[in-house]
C-alpha cells in the first residue's frame, strides 16, 4: 500500500489546528479555575463581612470593670487560702 505523503502546507495546517484546539482546551481550564477561585474568594469575602459586622466594643470603663471583677475574685481566693492555711497551722501546733 502506498503511503500518503503530506505536503508542508497540510502539515502546517494540521499543526495550527492542533494548536488552536490546545488553546481552546487551555482557555476552558483557565476559565474553570478562575470560576472556582472566584467562588472561594466570594465565600471568604462573605465570612469577612460577617466578621466586620460584629463590632468590637472595647472601652476603658468595660476593661476596668473586668479588671475589678477579676481582682475581686482573686482577693476572695487569697482570703480563702489564707483562712485554710491559718486553720492548718492552728491544727498542727495546738492540735492533739
Amino acid at each position: 500500500m502506498p503511503e500518503k505523503k503530506l505536503t508542508r502546507a497540510q502539515l502546517r495546517a494540521a499543526r495550527e489546528q492542533q494548536e488552536a484546539q490546545n488553546q481552546k482546551e487551555l482557555s476552558k481550564i483557565e476559565k474553570s479555575y478562575d470560576k472556582k477561585e472566584d467562588q472561594i474568594d466570594n465565600f471568604y469575602r462573605k465570612a469577612k463581612k460577617k466578621q466586620e459586622k460584629k463590632k468590637i466594643k472595647k472601652s476603658r470603663v468595660v476593661e476596668k470593670q473586668k479588671a475589678d471583677k477579676r481582682g475581686f475574685y482573686l482577693n476572695i481566693a487569697i482570703a480563702v487560702v489564707a483562712a485554710l492555711s491559718l486553720i492548718l497551722i492552728i491544727l498542727i501546733f495546738w492540735g492533739p
